[in-house]
């Protein structure tokens, strides 16, 4: 009787602590605008450029190893940048897993120019359903 009971607990307890794990499959597009300009004179830079790096969608350990950089554009003649990129990711939600931080890098390279590195989350832009827009205003690229 008492072998009956403990298992009774267990069982109880198993099914008490057992969490469903969900797996998502989103998408989000970014709009990325801004204009790439030399920081000595202020002139327009064409031709530079643009990576995205994903630092924060993805909530799995597998995933936040794969760190990898995709061009997504590059700079017209008078130096902007005016970009739609599709972004496919995925998540895990349930018990031992984050809400993604939803944190990502842009990049922007020119040869001459030292790259620029811009740290960015997702809830500092404005978002309508699934597009962020993200604003970069002025980006100043430095001489090397």
């Amino acid at each position: 009787m008492r072998r009956l009971y403990l298992l009774f607990i267990l069982l109880f307890l198993l099914s008490f602590c057992s969490c469903k794990i969900v797996h998502n499959d989103c998408g989000t597009t970014f709009i990325i605008q801004g204009v790439v300009v030399n920081a000595n004179n202020k002139i327009p830079i064409n031709g530079a450029k643009v990576f995205f790096i994903d630092t924060g969608y993805h909530n799995s350990e597998i995933a936040s190893q794969r760190r990898f950089s995709i061009e997504i554009g590059i700079t017209d003649l008078q130096g902007r940048i005016d970009i739609k990129f599709d972004y496919r990711f995925s998540y895990n939600e349930g018990w031992g897993y984050e809400e993604p931080k939803k944190t990502f890098e842009i990049h922007i390279s020119k040869e001459s120019f030292k790259e620029k590195i811009l740290l960015l989350k997702e809830s500092d832009f404005k978002k309508e359903k699934n597009i962020v827009y993200v604003d970069l205003s002025e980006i100043y690229l430095e001489e090397e």
